[in-house]
């Protein structure tokens, strides 16, 4: 029985990786997900094992419902790690797996891979032993230059079946993500926003520790709507109605949200990181973290829009066409199975 290890609580979390693995788990219906946090699910294969934090470190608590979970955990005889607990912690559940001669496959949905820390060094040294699923070409060349000879390199696939695009008589600009300064670059949109001219609109969808800065902006600049975090239903209109999509993250493993734009047609400017460059379909990478080279390539798109909106539609329904062929669902799930044989 082969299964999937989490290390986010699938009930609580938003990330991305949480999803990746319930949608995987929803496509492979055998598939059994163990989770670390605190609450039950009541959804077929899917076990809790509840943790707390003492300091900076998680334990597992010493509960009857743990020890029968741990115990079916035990039986699988392929576990798919998907992205890394807490490095104790970690080797504790990784070393007792290898004690019973489980198959270890590390999925690097994070950036753990890249720590030039302690951390970084002994995962490492450890994952080039096992086979590693990556998501992009950077973490690719990264684990075969430590020596790992078992590496898959899979993207992300495209969770719906189909999407809808909607004809919309004014040029919207959307950003969807987390917003936080470190990661996702709130920052560098604020400053691309405000280099543009305010007849180009923008649509912020997302939470973090930006909420702020990005409330503030929109009750100054008339061109910026701010719609916190939508459902969704409202998340795939949003997507429908936009012309252009934007990311300006500092770094990604994937960037999720890039395939959820393109499979509405949307072209993408974001920076040319080399983690995202593989997954544009058509769009414009600018010098990272030019934002007036930014703001032009956003520009432009508004030009291309403003001089033949028919011929920008067309082209928003090929980019729509090559997304649900080259990040094909039943594809890349069939990828997915061939790590755990």
């Amino acid at each position: 029985m082969p299964c999937l290890l989490l290390k986010g609580d699938i009930i609580e979390s938003k990330t991305g990786t949480v999803r990746w693995a319930l949608e995987v788990q929803k496509a492979i219906p055998d598939l059994s997900l163990f989770y670390f946090g605190k609450s039950n699910s009541l959804q077929k294969n899917q076990y809790l094992i509840k943790i707390a934090k003492i300091g900076s470190i998680y334990i597992i608590l010493p509960t009857f419902s743990n020890l029968r979970n741990i115990a079916k955990l035990l039986k699988c005889n392929s576990v798919y790690f998907v992205d890394i607990p807490s490095l104790p912690f970690f080797l504790l559940i990784y070393f007792i797996l290898k004690l019973f001669g489980r198959k270890i496959i590390f999925g690097l949905h994070g950036f753990i891979q890249r720590d030039n820390g302690i951390k970084g060094k002994i995962f490492r040294n450890v994952a080039k032993h096992e086979t590693v699923h990556v998501l992009n070409v950077y973490d690719k060349n990264l684990m075969e230059k430590i020596g790992c000879k078992r590496i898959f390199l899979i993207p992300n696939f495209i969770y719906s079946n189909s999407s809808e695009i909607i004809r919309c008589n004014k040029f919207i600009v959307l950003f969807v993500g987390r917003l936080d300064i470190n990661h996702k670059g709130i920052d560098l949109l604020v400053d691309i926003i405000l280099k543009l001219k305010t007849n180009i609109e923008f649509h912020i969808i997302g939470n973090g520790e930006g909420k702020n800065v990005i409330e503030e902006l929109a009750k100054k600049q008339t061109n910026v709507k701010y719609l916190g975090e939508v459902n969704d239903e409202v998340l795939s209109q949003e997507y429908a109605r936009a012309s252009l999509f934007i990311l300006t993250s500092r770094y990604e493993t994937f960037g999720y949200v890039l395939l959820e734009a393109q499979s509405h047609g949307l072209p993408i400017v974001a920076f040319d990181l080399p983690e995202i460059r593989d997954n544009i379909i058509l769009g414009k990478l600018v010098r990272p973290f030019n934002t007036e080279d930014f703001a032009r390539a956003i520009l432009d798109f508004y030009n291309q829009y403003k001089l033949n909106k028919e011929k920008y539609y067309l082209i928003r329904e090929e980019i729509r066409r090559k997304a649900y062929d080259i990040f094909n669902k039943q594809k890349i799930i069939d990828n997915i199975l061939k790590l755990f044989l």
